[in-house]
């Protein structure tokens, strides 16, 4: 094929028909029986050069060029725009005089960053999670009438079925009929009674009246029909009691109620053409409507509380804050305890977007609990729910001490703990701390303070922004070791939401064994070439500490410094010996002496990294978080790993599985110790040698009686959202027989 490259003067000579298109590049093809003698080809490329020196300009340069129009439209409302907001200012300066101007300006500037640190804090207070929250309930309870709709349909065909009851259809009788009251006791006896609760508070609204009516008329239905299923299910004979019980006639009308109960179904959330709002733009929509057009569906916030009321014979009060407010809360008796008992009772507090309406939904505490015989107590936020007002660490903080109170004084109770979850956790240890009879915190995959989560969840300037708008006291690890009662710390060092180096965990062994009191990002010295994983977050200054160890002192921070270079640069040479590269020209005299010391340098470094911290993780995860991981991570170690021996819980059973076995400290000492002895060349490895004294160190400090009231730390691996697992479950049980809180006989 031959390529023809014509300029526009070449075209001027050829006719209009023979003028190809313009195009900046146009191809013809030529049939066979249309090609020239002179031209062997079947297809023809012509290239156009660009007709003007705006087609040959850069995008966006080049629209704005060709479209001088478009480009003046918004040019001026661009500049009309700026032109106004000037002129604002310029009225304001004038009004106020520059200076005030400034200061006004400050001030709408510390009010937008407070608003925006309260959003992103505590979420719940918006209405828009409530109405998410009765939106994902609508759902729920559409797919368990629906669920509800087509067991009782499929118990009617059976038994409408011409076909004789056999062994296979008896026992799909039998399996469909546990499902059948499986849904009446768990559904529509449940859902009857929670919507005759809204309705005696006269807040159903006309759907739900209507739903409500058709729920009756199926329980009557069910009602008339339960003895006949029963019989049926439990004879012998199943063929000879359908015909004898002779249910034809009533089985269809209950069918007809069925299809009734369908058509309601939708009743229980938004209209079938409400658009759906996605994105920035459709979240401001929702924002706007959640606060001046709130969502009138029957599966709301009351229908929600109700249910909670039903499921768990629970008692809504209303708690007199410490400033005038008012607390809507939730109390809910034990198994098999009235709801006037006195006996223990655990005050739970909510995460950030937790709403009391829905935590039976979305956690299962209360059902824990309440198993073992413990009464629990629920309550709102200010600003969520019912509960008027706007959340802060204190404002919570001042409600959690004026429930404590109540209890105390209008309920009579004698024991209580509480249990604070992510955000609750600042709630349950102030409480613990300042409030007299707590006898048990828990501190649930919470913080060591606020901004040090901001640090590592948003950014490094975060925190200090925090701390320099809201002014909020936020430091868990001061209230919890000044309470005086029986601790449990639950952590979970691969925590999504809260990192293990801002974990409560981290911030109270950073606190003892380093004394930092921030829980800040660490730094390390400027010379220190420290590898680092893009997660780990490290500043660089001068550290002037000594990295001589001392035992029976803490540790310093040039320490840790230290310790992380040595383990990294391990970590580098092990991985060049498994590469093959043992013999290489940048390596050191050692490395390049034989095989065999690459192989050395494998098992060492192995041995290491599988070392357990008792604090959840090994230390080869830790290493990934860089400096920032390995402090926490020894800190944790020296701290919490003589608690976890004492409390007798097997750590091994509730850490995350992963291909690193977790090794004892005292294991990997044993095997360390044997190859020093086969290897004399590794007495003379600075990072060996130093990596071989921290884990004396840790070892000393394991058998060492720590005085400290720290209380006890269970791991976890559930995630921050999650429930516990049953290992974790059991874990935690046995720390609360530990406690006596529990008694056996209730497991």
């Amino acid at each position: 094929m031959t390529r023809l490259i014509m300029t526009q003067a070449d075209l001027k000579h050829s006719s209009p028909e023979e003028q190809p298109q313009p195009e900046i590049e146009a191809c013809a093809s030529f049939s066979d029986s249309e090609s020239s003698d002179d031209m062997d080809m079947d297809r023809v490329s012509v290239v156009i050069k660009a007709s003007c020196l705006a087609e040959q300009m850069w995008e966006p340069f080049r629209t704005l060029v060709i479209n001088p129009l478009t480009t003046m439209i918004y040019f001026a409302l661009i500049n009309s725009v700026f032109i106004l907001i000037w002129m604002f200012l310029a009225w304001m300066a004038e009004l106020l005089t520059r200076p005030g101007l400034f200061l006004l300006v400050i001030g709408l500037f510390v009010v937008i960053a407070r608003s925006a640190a309260l959003i992103l804090s505590y979420p719940g207070h918006l209405r828009i999670v409530t109405r998410d929250c009765e939106r994902n309930f609508a759902k729920m309870l559409k797919k368990w009438m629906l669920l509800t709709a087509t067991t009782t349909d499929n118990l009617i065909q059976i038994l409408l079925s011409p076909e004789p009851f056999n062994k296979e259809k008896t026992q799909h009788f039998v399996d469909t009929f546990e499902t059948y009251q499986s849904c009446i006791k768990n559904i529509v006896v449940v859902l009857v009674k929670a919507l005759e609760i809204v309705d005696t508070e006269e807040t159903l609204c006309p759907n739900g009246k209507h739903i409500l009516s058709h729920l009756r008329v199926y329980m009557e239905y069910h009602e008339k029909l339960a003895p006949s299923f029963t019989k049926l299910a439990t004879s012998s004979d199943m063929e000879a009691e359908r015909k004898e019980l002779d249910l034809d006639s009533t089985l269809v009308e209950f069918g007809v109620c069925i299809e009734d109960l369908r058509d309601v179904v939708e009743y229980f959330g938004e209209p079938a053409g409400t658009p759906k709002r996605s994105g920035i733009w459709g979240m401001i929509c929702e924002l706007i409507l959640s606060r001046f057009s709130p969502l009138k569906i029957v599966a709301c916030l009351s229908l929600m509380r109700a249910d909670l009321i039903v499921r768990h014979n629970g008692r809504q009060v209303w708690v007199h804050g410490l400033d005038k407010n008012e607390i809507d809360c939730m109390f809910i008796p034990g198994t098999g305890l009235s709801p006037t008992n006195t006996e223990r009772t655990i005050i739970l507090c909510n995460p950030n977007c937790g709403l009391y309406e829905f935590h039976h939904f979305q956690s299962d505490w209360i059902q824990f609990y309440t198993k073992l015989g413990i009464n629990v107590f629920l309550f709102n936020y200010r600003g969520y729910g019912r509960t008027k007002g706007y959340p802060s660490p204190e404002a919570n903080n001042r409600d959690g001490m004026a429930i404590v109170s109540f209890l105390y004084k209008d309920c009579g109770i004698k024991r209580i703990a509480i249990h604070g979850e992510s955000i609750g956790g600042m709630v349950a240890t102030y409480v613990a701390k300042n409030a007299e009879g707590i006898e048990l915190l828990i501190a649930d995959r919470t913080f060591a303070n606020l901004p040090a989560v901001a640090q590592r969840l948003v950014a490094s300037w975060a925190g200090s922004a925090l701390s320099c708008v809201t002014r909020w006291q936020t430091d868990n690890v001061s209230n919890y070791l000044e309470a005086s009662c029986n601790k449990l710390v639950c952590c979970d060092p691969c925590d999504e939401i809260v990192a293990d180096s801002s974990s409560l965990k981290a911030g109270i062994a950073l606190r003892l064994e380093l004394g930092d009191t921030l829980v800040k990002t660490p730094k390390a010295p400027q010379k220190s070439k420290i590898q680092k994983s893009a997660c780990a977050s490290l500043q660089y200054e001068a550290i002037v500490m000594t990295t001589d160890i001392v035992h029976g002192k803490p540790l310093n921070e040039a320490i840790m410094a230290q310790f992380t270079e040595s383990l990294l640069r391990l970590a580098d040479r092990a991985q060049r010996a498994m590469d093959g590269d043992v013999q290489c020209a940048d390596m050191t005299a050692i490395d390049m002496d034989d095989f065999s010391r690459g192989k050395c340098l494998i098992d060492i470094w192995s041995a290491v990294a599988s070392l357990d911290g008792h604090c959840g993780q090994t230390l080869f995860h830790a290493i990934g978080g860089g400096l920032e991981g390995i402090r926490a991570w020894t800190s944790s170690f020296i701290v919490w790993g003589p608690s976890t021996r004492i409390a007798s819980i097997q750590s091994s059973a509730i850490s995350r599985q992963d291909f690193i076995k977790p090794l004892s400290l005292e294991h990997v000492r044993i095997l360390l110790h044997e190859m020093l002895k086969e290897n004399d060349w590794l007495h003379d490895d600075k990072d060996i040698a130093y990596i071989l004294e921290i884990l004396e160190y840790l070892y000393d400090a394991m058998h060492r009686q720590n005085d400290k009231n720290i209380g006890s730390l269970l791991p976890l691996s559930c995630g921050h959202n999650a429930n516990f697992s049953d290992h974790e479950k059991a874990a935690l049980v046995a720390y609360l027989i530990s406690f006596q809180w529990v008694n056996i006989n209730n497991t």
